[in-house]
């Protein structure tokens, strides 16, 4: 999918930030109260991925939800553009997120 199938021809600059907006909010809400579900050693705001839909129903009222949520070593990546970005990604990821993953160990007593 691309900009221009995602948002109708006639979305002007203004409308397609006010629905970057609304999306990002949301998130951003649901990753707050997510974190605070988790508890105080809760990773989710360190590192995660947040896999989330837009249902538009029979009168045009536009529902975000969440599919899932990853976080961690196993996190799957995902893109439209082919493995190419995702590798580039991984590559940037492996050790910072490796030390992560050990600091976090330490943190929480886990050997």
């Amino acid at each position: 999918m691309t900009e221009d199938s995602a948002f109708a021809q006639n979305y002007g600059t203004e409308d397609k930030n006010t629905a970057r907006a609304k999306i990002q909010a949301f998130v951003e809400e649901f990753l707050k109260h997510l974190v605070a579900l988790d508890g105080e050693n809760s990773d989710l705001s360190t590192f995660c991925r947040i896999d989330m839909s837009i249902y538009v129903d029979e009168d045009k009222t536009v529902q975000f939800f969440v599919n899932e949520v990853e976080r961690g070593i196993t996190t799957c990546l995902w893109t439209q553009d082919g493995s190419g970005p995702i590798g580039r990604i991984g590559t940037d990821l492996a050790w910072p997120l490796a030390r992560w993953i050990v600091e976090r160990k330490k943190n929480l007593q886990i050997y």
